[in-house]
Protein backbone atom coordinates (compact mmCIF):
# COMPACT_ATOMS: atom_id res chain seq x y z
CA UNK A 1 0.00 0.00 0.00
CA UNK A 2 3.02 2.28 -0.05
CA UNK A 3 2.79 4.67 -2.95
CA UNK A 4 5.75 4.54 -5.24
CA UNK A 5 7.93 7.65 -5.02
CA UNK A 6 7.71 10.03 -7.94
CA UNK A 7 10.93 9.64 -9.89
CA UNK A 8 10.38 12.90 -11.75
CA UNK A 9 11.14 14.94 -8.64
CA UNK A 10 14.86 15.30 -8.25
CA UNK A 11 15.95 15.06 -4.66
CA UNK A 12 19.14 16.81 -3.76
CA UNK A 13 21.05 15.31 -0.90
CA UNK A 14 23.11 17.64 1.22
CA UNK A 15 26.16 16.41 3.09
CA UNK A 16 25.92 16.43 6.86
CA UNK A 17 28.69 19.02 7.15
CA UNK A 18 30.26 20.89 4.29
CA UNK A 19 33.97 21.63 4.29
CA UNK A 20 33.31 25.26 5.29
CA UNK A 21 31.01 24.30 8.17
CA UNK A 22 33.45 21.71 9.48
CA UNK A 23 36.37 24.16 9.33
CA UNK A 24 34.32 26.83 11.13
CA UNK A 25 33.18 24.50 13.90
CA UNK A 26 36.62 22.98 14.48
CA UNK A 27 38.18 26.46 14.43
CA UNK A 28 35.62 27.74 16.93
CA UNK A 29 36.35 24.85 19.28
CA UNK A 30 40.11 25.41 18.98
CA UNK A 31 39.81 29.16 19.63
CA UNK A 32 37.78 28.65 22.78
CA UNK A 33 39.89 25.69 23.95
CA UNK A 34 43.08 27.73 23.53
CA UNK A 35 41.97 29.96 26.39
CA UNK A 36 42.55 27.05 28.78
CA UNK A 37 46.19 26.75 27.66
CA UNK A 38 49.27 28.85 28.42
CA UNK A 39 49.43 32.16 26.52
CA UNK A 40 52.43 33.76 28.23
CA UNK A 41 54.75 33.45 31.20
CA UNK A 42 55.17 36.17 33.82
CA UNK A 43 58.15 36.53 36.14
CA UNK A 44 57.57 35.87 39.82
CA UNK A 45 57.21 39.00 41.93
CA UNK A 46 57.77 39.07 45.68
CA UNK A 47 54.19 40.04 46.58
CA UNK A 48 52.85 37.01 44.78
CA UNK A 49 55.44 34.82 46.44
CA UNK A 50 54.30 35.77 49.95
CA UNK A 51 50.85 34.33 49.42
CA UNK A 52 52.20 30.94 48.34
CA UNK A 53 52.78 27.77 50.32
CA UNK A 54 56.13 27.36 52.05
CA UNK A 55 57.37 24.80 49.55
CA UNK A 56 57.09 27.32 46.73
CA UNK A 57 58.65 30.09 48.80
CA UNK A 58 61.70 27.96 49.56
CA UNK A 59 62.07 26.80 45.97
CA UNK A 60 60.37 29.51 43.89
CA UNK A 61 59.64 28.97 40.22
CA UNK A 62 61.20 31.36 37.75
CA UNK A 63 57.95 32.28 36.09
CA UNK A 64 54.24 31.58 36.21
CA UNK A 65 52.17 30.39 33.27
CA UNK A 66 49.29 32.70 32.38
CA UNK A 67 46.25 31.22 30.65
CA UNK A 68 44.03 32.94 28.12
CA UNK A 69 41.25 33.49 30.64
CA UNK A 70 43.59 35.75 32.61
CA UNK A 71 44.13 38.05 29.63
CA UNK A 72 41.82 40.78 28.34
CA UNK A 73 41.49 39.05 24.96
CA UNK A 74 39.26 36.30 26.35
CA UNK A 75 36.04 38.27 25.70
CA UNK A 76 36.59 39.29 22.08
CA UNK A 77 38.11 35.94 21.10
CA UNK A 78 35.29 33.95 22.66
CA UNK A 79 32.58 36.22 21.26
CA UNK A 80 33.95 36.23 17.70
CA UNK A 81 34.58 32.47 17.65
CA UNK A 82 31.11 31.66 18.97
CA UNK A 83 29.55 34.20 16.59
CA UNK A 84 31.16 32.42 13.63
CA UNK A 85 29.82 29.09 14.85
CA UNK A 86 26.32 30.42 15.53
CA UNK A 87 26.19 32.16 12.15
CA UNK A 88 26.15 28.71 10.54
CA UNK A 89 22.60 28.31 11.86
CA UNK A 90 21.42 31.22 9.72
CA UNK A 91 20.86 30.73 6.03
CA UNK A 92 21.22 34.21 4.55
CA UNK A 93 18.84 35.40 1.87
CA UNK A 94 20.42 36.67 -1.34
CA UNK A 95 19.82 40.30 -0.37
CA UNK A 96 21.50 39.90 3.05
CA UNK A 97 24.24 37.52 1.94
CA UNK A 98 26.91 40.20 1.63
CA UNK A 99 26.19 41.57 5.12
CA UNK A 100 26.44 38.13 6.70
CA UNK A 101 29.61 37.44 4.75
CA UNK A 102 31.16 40.70 5.97
CA UNK A 103 30.13 40.02 9.57
CA UNK A 104 31.43 36.45 9.62
CA UNK A 105 34.68 37.29 7.83
CA UNK A 106 35.29 40.23 10.19
CA UNK A 107 34.74 38.04 13.26
CA UNK A 108 36.97 35.36 11.78
CA UNK A 109 39.69 37.93 11.08
CA UNK A 110 39.52 39.05 14.72
CA UNK A 111 39.94 35.41 15.79
CA UNK A 112 43.11 35.26 13.71
CA UNK A 113 44.50 38.71 14.57
CA UNK A 114 44.20 38.47 18.37
CA UNK A 115 46.70 35.60 18.70
CA UNK A 116 48.92 37.20 16.06
CA UNK A 117 49.17 40.36 18.17
CA UNK A 118 50.22 38.30 21.21
CA UNK A 119 52.40 35.86 19.30
CA UNK A 120 54.64 33.71 21.46
CA UNK A 121 55.74 30.12 21.25
CA UNK A 122 53.15 29.04 23.78
CA UNK A 123 50.55 26.33 23.27
CA UNK A 124 47.54 28.61 23.73
CA UNK A 125 48.69 31.07 21.09
CA UNK A 126 49.52 28.37 18.56
CA UNK A 127 46.18 26.59 19.04
CA UNK A 128 44.35 29.93 18.73
CA UNK A 129 46.25 30.72 15.51
CA UNK A 130 45.24 27.37 14.06
CA UNK A 131 41.64 27.89 15.17
CA UNK A 132 41.51 31.44 13.80
CA UNK A 133 42.87 30.36 10.45
CA UNK A 134 40.30 27.54 10.25
CA UNK A 135 37.46 29.92 11.13
CA UNK A 136 38.63 32.39 8.47
CA UNK A 137 38.99 29.61 5.89
CA UNK A 138 35.48 28.40 6.73
CA UNK A 139 34.01 31.87 6.35
CA UNK A 140 35.72 32.46 3.00
CA UNK A 141 34.76 29.01 1.75
CA UNK A 142 31.15 29.32 2.89
CA UNK A 143 30.51 32.53 1.00
CA UNK A 144 32.61 31.57 -2.02
CA UNK A 145 35.15 34.38 -1.68
CA UNK A 146 37.97 33.76 -4.12
CA UNK A 147 35.97 31.25 -6.14
CA UNK A 148 35.70 33.56 -9.13
CA UNK A 149 39.49 33.81 -9.37
CA UNK A 150 39.74 30.00 -9.31
CA UNK A 151 37.22 29.74 -12.13
CA UNK A 152 39.17 32.24 -14.22
CA UNK A 153 42.39 30.26 -13.71
CA UNK A 154 40.69 27.05 -14.83
CA UNK A 155 39.36 28.60 -18.06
Amino acid sequence: MNPEPDKSIATRTRPFLTRAELATLVGMILCVASLFLVWKREPVDQMRLRSMPAALVLNPPRDFPVGGFDLPLRGPLTFCAVFCGVSLLILPKPETRSRWAAAQITAAAVCLLLPLLRFALQTGVIVALLGGSLVLFGALERFGIGETSRRKEED
